[in-house]
């Protein structure tokens, strides 16, 4: 006599309170599932890099001063720039530059900002730029010898 004849002809047993499960929500149990949850997305961030800042000298800060007094001094006169900035990156050190170009819209000497109104087709878009941030500035009102 085997050790499981006395059971092997009975019925499946099932519960009167539970339904029985379907074979796929069995399965579904067993299915491979994502022991680290986010991993892939943290590899994807340290791979990504950051760009350090650069610290102008002092001759760099006064020529990206004296370009700022003149866009001043021009006034509304639609001067298009090109404005290349330092974005910090939210998540780590160091971070990234940015070059925008277009017409000034206002600078803010009070809150230190330059309001740039983007040169886009589609629609007006205006970004602010820290003055701090700034790292050059070109435009075609520097390169006249006669102002």
């Amino acid at each position: 006599m085997g050790k499981y004849d006395d059971i092997i002809g009975r019925k499946h047993p099932t519960s009167k309170v539970h339904p029985r499960m379907s074979l796929q929500a069995r399965a579904a149990q067993f299915s491979p599932f994502a022991a680290l949850t986010g991993f892939e997305e943290a590899v994807r961030e340290a791979e990504r890099t950051t760009e350090e800042r650069i610290e102008l000298d002092e001759y760099e800060r006064a020529e990206l001063d004296y370009r700022l007094h003149r866009l001043q001094l021009a006034g509304e006169n639609r001067t298009v720039v090109e404005i290349t900035y330092f974005v910090s990156d939210p998540l780590k050190s160091g971070g990234s530059y940015v070059t925008e170009r277009g017409v000034i819209r206002n600078i803010d000497s009070y809150r230190r900002t330059i309001h740039l109104l983007r040169l886009s087709k589609s629609q007006e878009e205006t970004v602010e730029i820290p003055i701090g941030d700034i790292t050059r500035i070109e435009s075609r009102l520097f390169n006249r010898e006669d102002c």
